[in-house]
């Protein structure tokens, strides 16, 4: 499994994004926000913390705070995907502290679902506040009312998303399993274990994995040479940084670039 972390849907106290998607499919990721799925046609499979459920036409799911999912349309689907920040709703927030819930699966009432749909899903701006606030608070009872929460009891999961947000906030820095060991108060091979059990690659790929994410973005967005692309990415040398790109993309930098170019 390759594990992203989806910095941009982990930061902003007011944050809130809902965007359309057909056909849609998306890897293993997990970011601070939550992510409300709505399927308006068709039916994806999702699975939220190594649980796979299959959701149909007016389905919904709710994916909570830094918890590991993926999800696949089936045939032709239309989703909703709403990310927001659990400012909008602290009330339910302070609920879920360390807890976990048996499903991201439910279903809403038809009158809230038209709530939704007029007030919450994409229609080209940000809903009002507090219009936002009510139609979350409507889902998430509904989301309550069909799931179980209980406190989470695998310490290991807790602990991968320190050492993920740890290498999102340094992975511009000389990144070491110890440095990490040491700066988390854990004991190193521990450490070295849990993140293998989560995510079954060497510490080292993956931090060269996230770099090279961080890359390709600014790759897309900036007018940066490749020269100072590779720094700002991590790497300490263009060499590394072009052998690195090409082992983990099947391209270089400069044919990214290029083709980004002519997107």
């Amino acid at each position: 499994m390759l594990l992203y972390y989806q910095s941009k849907n982990s930061v902003g106290n007011d944050y809130f994004e809902c965007i359309r998607y057909y056909n849609y499919c998306c890897g293993a990721h997990m970011h601070r926000h939550p992510e409300l799925i709505y399927v308006r046609d068709g039916s994806i499979e999702i699975t939220v913390a190594a649980k796979t459920e299959t959701l149909n036409k007016n389905s919904f799911a709710l994916v909570l705070p830094h918890e590991i999912h993926e999800y696949c349309t089936h045939h032709d689907s239309i989703i909703d995907i709403c990310i927001f920040s659990m400012d909008f709703i602290p009330t339910f927030s302070k609920e879920l502290h360390q807890m976990q819930a048996d499903s991201a699966a439910f279903t809403c009432s038809g009158s809230v679902t038209a709530f939704a749909d007029a007030n919450l899903f994409y229609h080209g701006q940000k809903p009002a506040f507090y219009m936002l606030k009510s139609v979350l608070y409507a889902i998430v009872c509904s989301f309550l009312e069909q799931t179980m929460l209980s406190p989470k009891t695998n310490k290991d999961d807790i602990l991968i998303y320190k050492m993920i947000n740890y290498i999102e906030n340094n992975f511009q820095e000389n990144i070491t399993l110890k440095n990490m060991a040491k700066n988390l108060g854990y004991e190193e091979h521990y450490l070295s274990r849990c993140f293998h059990n989560s995510i079954p690659m060497h510490f080292s790929r993956y931090v060269n994995w996230y770099r090279v994410n961080a890359a390709t973005e600014l790759l897309k967005t900036s007018e940066l040479s490749i020269a100072e692309i590779a720094l700002e990415s991590g790497f300490q040398s263009i060499r590394n940084f072009n052998r690195v790109f090409l082992e983990l993309t099947g391209t270089t930098p400069t044919t990214s670039a290029k083709n980004n170019t002519t997107l």
